[in-house]
């Protein structure tokens, strides 16, 4: 049993509160990171990122904070049965140390698992945001029974408060419905996310296996066999890419898929590299021309397959000044004229889905806000049915201001003391000046008595002396 052990369970959900506020904070854009930190192993400056650097200072002003309320609250239970409403604030306020020290306070876990670097959006976990409203809570309630105290309020006070509350919650529920368009917004991206990267990682496979027939076949000198050996890994990143990388990183044109590695005029590269593609789908997917209105498509197998519809939502650009149309509809071995087309399209889709999916990423900040300073309204909805229920405007008049004749008395006292202090002050300086001028008085008789024993022993010595 020691002193730590008794704030155990007050300040593990402060230190969880600092955690909360902080990464609330990163992730809404206020820098809340240190780039140096002292290293444990020396005296040495370590650079990098550490979010532990700014926590003393938000964990000691939500201890003064803390310590603050713990005031606010006994004050407002003294207005509600004055030393019983206190006696009764000490046995709830101190029963959660006591029972840590007795080792009965449940060991609860209010700092966060991870932290997420500019994570917009994150406004960290429930167990560190419940202290936050528990404070809020309870700062709401003490404030508005103490001004219920001071200032006499009424029923009149309790209607007009009420305007306010539904309002609020009017407005909560309004945030409901803008968390459910969120996550509308959200889906959205990670669907459009989900087909880019199949459509990468199904053309991948489909590269993978032109790239074995150019190596058997020795066409590694054919510009769409250098394409395929170059374009795998690109291939490959936006397959594995997410939602939040995809739109800022993926191809703009077709140029940045067909010719990935340069920046000169490629379109008569891009012409040859689609032209060899397109023979070669002709040769492992033949299509057979049995009449003028009727043709047979190479059966679907492992080779050759239907390229999926929502791989073909855009037309390819035309080659040789011919949009191939039909490419849905027939099977081929390498997809690249459907799915190219979609990868460079669903990047701008992209783009423009994540537009209203950061601003309601930062809209859960607003959001974060909002709760903390609807716990203050709550707390004083709740302090108003105290009100009620403890009749604090129907008391007799002797009994209202009860805080009021509490710091009068303080006041009274205080002054007392002071008063008191001051006459002792005066009586000790009076005294001291009364023992200085006796002291004063008997040193200047002694001196003057040595003064004169001192003349009548050299009277006595000159009449001494013969004549």
């Amino acid at each position: 049993m020691s002193f730590h052990t008794f704030l155990v369970p007050y300040i593990e959900p402060l230190l969880g509160a600092a955690y909360n506020i902080q990464q609330a904070a990163e992730g809404y854009g206020v820098p809340s990171l240190n780039g140096f930190e002292a290293d444990p192993a020396g005296p040495a400056m370590v650079s990098g990122l550490s979010p532990r650097i700014p926590l003393p200072i938000l964990l000691g002003a939500l201890m003064v904070y803390a310590a603050f309320l713990f005031v606010l609250i006994l004050i407002a239970n003294y207005v509600l049965g004055r030393k019983t409403g206190l006696g009764a604030a000490l046995v709830v306020l101190l029963l959660p140390g006591t029972l840590s020290c007795f080792q009965l306070w449940p060991n609860i876990r209010y700092v966060p698992t991870k932290f997420e670097l500019y994570g917009t959006g994150n406004t960290g976990e429930l167990l560190g945001f419940l202290p936050l409203l528990g404070l809020g809570v309870l700062t709401g309630w003490a404030l508005v029974i103490i001004s219920y105290d001071i200032f006499r309020l009424s029923d009149r006070f309790r209607h007009t408060y009420d305007h306010f509350w539904y309002c609020c919650a009017i407005l909560a529920g309004v945030f409901f419905v803008m968390d459910h368009e969120s996550n509308k917004h959200k889906s959205e991206l990670l669907e459009e996310n989900l087909s880019s990267r199949t459509a990468s990682a199904y053309l991948l496979r489909q590269v993978e296996q032109y790239a074995n027939h150019c190596t058997q076949d020795h066409l590694e000198q054919q510009a769409s066999c250098q394409w395929a050996s170059r374009i795998q890994q690109t291939l490959n990143d936006y397959a594995t890419q997410y939602e939040g990388l995809y739109y800022k990183v993926g191809p703009e044109t077709v140029a940045d898929l067909y010719t990935p590695f340069t920046r000169e005029d490629t379109s008569n590269l891009i012409v040859q590299i689609r032209t060899e593609i397109r023979d070669y789908n002709a040769k492992i997917c033949p299509v057979k021309q049995i009449d003028e209105n009727t043709h047979q498509l190479a059966r679907a197998s492992t080779t050759c397959q239907h390229v999926p519809a929502q791989f073909c939502r855009w037309y390819p650009d035309p080659l040789n000044g011919v949009i191939d149309k039909d490419l849905l509809t027939r099977t081929v071995a390498l997809g690249s004229e459907c799915i190219v087309k979609m990868l460079v399209a669903s990047r701008e889709q992209q783009k423009k889905l994540s537009i209203p999916v950061d601003a309601d990423q930062k809209r859960q900040h607003l959001r974060w806000l909002f709760f903390i300073a609807f716990s203050l309204f709550a707390g004083g909805k709740v302090a108003n049915a105290t009100a009620k229920l403890c009749n604090l405007d129907g008391r007799e008049p002797t009994q209202q201001r009860r805080l009021w004749r509490l710091v009068i008395r303080v006041y009274r006292r205080i002054k007392v003391f002071f008063c008191w202090v001051g006459h002792c002050i005066q009586q000790g300086y009076q005294l001291m000046i009364s023992r200085g001028h006796w002291a004063w008085t008997i040193a200047h008789a002694s001196i003057k008595a040595m003064r004169e024993k001192r003349a009548s022993r050299a009277n006595s010595k000159h009449l001494q002396e013969p004549q």
